[in-house]
């Protein structure tokens, strides 16, 4: 999961929960809540700290892979991307730094790598953007992960065992990982639903160790009009659907359950849980703050 690439760096610190897998945005972080838009033209603009602001990355939790030991010098970064077990940053300068479990060298970033706009980690394998809207893959089966002749790509977003990109025309390419035991699109993950248009932001879910197929089964994505929608193993959103500015998928390890983080554009936080039949998870409960 990362920071929504579309939201401006203002005045708080980057927040890096390696075990958790979440990234929280402070209230100071946006002073203009809007539903993001996407971008029209290439090449792609890598995001810019506004001038005298300051960023650091903060991690905690399982450091069974260094994931949370972060690199010494580490200053400039404008977005941030955990997964399973290993990290990826991004400099102001385009360039990616990573660090972690590097046992299948997702942590060894190409050489000459530049002009990156976006990163994402996955489950042992990681992607960048580049301002040309191609996508440079490593780490676990990484050559074949990226489809051949994928071009015009805005957004990126790694799940556990597939891949969702962002097309300059606001539509969703989806990929399944050659690596994955389980043929996840039983589920319908790379099956995007026809109302899938106009759409400025997608989320893949990525679990942890202990995984649930079902719940990584949910991919979200947030439409221009500020409504999200979900698709695979859930197919519904339950609450609050209107005035969204961010979506984010997650699993909850141990439950046959999805978790959707929302931030409307009241600078609320939603947090809801789904089951298999669409209906809110009841030992874990929806809630804002």
């Amino acid at each position: 999961m990362t920071i929504n690439n579309h939201m401006s760096l203002k005045s708080s610190p980057i927040v890096l929960l390696s075990l958790a897998m979440y990234f929280l945005i402070s209230p100071a972080w946006s002073q203009n809540l809007q539903i993001p838009t996407r971008p029209t033209s290439f090449p792609l603009q890598i995001p810019q700290l506004d001038q005298g602001i300051v960023t650091s990355v903060i991690g905690w939790g399982d450091n069974t892979y260094g994931e949370t030991t972060i690199p010494t010098g580490l200053t400039n970064i404008i977005q941030i991307s955990a997964g399973v077990s290993h990290a990826l940053a991004l400099s102001s300068s385009g360039t990616v730094i990573a660090w972690g479990d590097n046992t299948y060298r997702q942590c060894s970033v190409p050489s000459g790598l530049t002009n990156v706009v976006q990163v994402q980690a996955g489950n042992n394998y990681s992607l960048a953007l580049k301002n040309d809207g191609t996508i440079m893959g490593w780490g676990t089966g990484a050559l074949s992960q990226v489809p051949t002749g994928l071009t015009n790509i805005v957004q990126i977003s790694a799940g556990a065992n597939y891949c969702l990109a962002l097309k300059v025309d606001g539509r969703i390419v989806p990929w399944q990982l050659p690596f994955d035991p389980y043929g996840y699109n039983i589920y319908g993950i790379t099956n995007i639903p026809a109302d899938a248009t106009n759409i400025v932001q997608v989320s893949a879910s990525l679990s942890g160790p202990k995984r649930d197929r079902w719940a990584e089964g949910a991919p979200l994505a947030l439409k221009g009009n500020g409504t999200a929608i979900v698709w695979g193993s859930y197919t519904n959103i339950p609450y609050q659907n209107s005035n969204i500015i961010s979506v984010s998928a997650a699993e909850i390890s141990g439950f046959s359950t999805s978790r959707a983080l929302f931030i409307n554009s009241t600078n609320t936080l939603i947090v809801m849980s789904f089951e298999m039949n669409n209906a809110p998870h009841p030992t874990v409960p929806y809630f804002a703050f």
